[in-house]
């Protein structure tokens, strides 16, 4: 199976898109560690666990996780406190990725959604935000970070009327 998987990092500081020649992944409410390997080793968290684990967070695997700070299972609840669920397809958005902004429809996924003060969250995936338009800021471990004063990119570009070319009208 071909899959054409092609990562745009730095276009809205940090934020990511993913194009792909496949359908999303079928979402679900797994929030789990799948597999763990590799030598057992100390976290800075004071616990021991697998220098390698994979975890399912909400349909995706983020697959051969290593660092430092937290073992399998305290990484496992820091994804469930700061990673959210975008509104339109349901999979992962995290710390640091970029984040579109819809109005309520009857597309939004209101049971899972996180709603700010203009809309809801979602993730710039191809089939969820494919122009970039609704691009809104970035999603961190303590909320959502607007980039415009104008809500969206395109709304910007409306509030301004100049182009807009990643989150260079950034509100202080």
């Amino acid at each position: 199976m071909r899959r054409i998987i092609a990562w745009f990092v730095g276009l809205f500081r940090g934020s990511r898109s993913v194009v792909s020649s496949e359908a999303l992944p079928k979402t679900d409410d797994r929030l789990e560690i799948v597999s763990r390997s590799g030598p057992i080793k100390r976290y800075e968290c004071g616990h021991d666990g697998a220098s390698s684990f994979n975890l399912h967070i909400y349909g995706e695997e983020m697959a051969g996780v290593e660092q430092d700070k937290s073992c399998p299972d305290c990484a496992l609840v820091s994804v469930q406190k700061h990673f959210i669920r975008c509104a339109l397809c349901g999979l992962y958005i995290g710390p640091g990725d970029g984040v579109a902004l819809y109005a309520g429809s009857r597309s939004i996924k209101k049971e899972t959604a996180t709603k700010v003060e203009m809309g809801y969250l979602g993730c710039l995936r191809w089939d969820c935000c494919p122009s970039g338009g609704f691009f809104a800021g970035h999603w961190t471990k303590t909320g959502f970070k607007s980039a415009f004063i104008g809500g969206t990119a395109a709304g910007e570009a409306m509030r301004t009327g100049k182009a807009v070319i990643g989150d260079t009208h950034m509100r202080e």
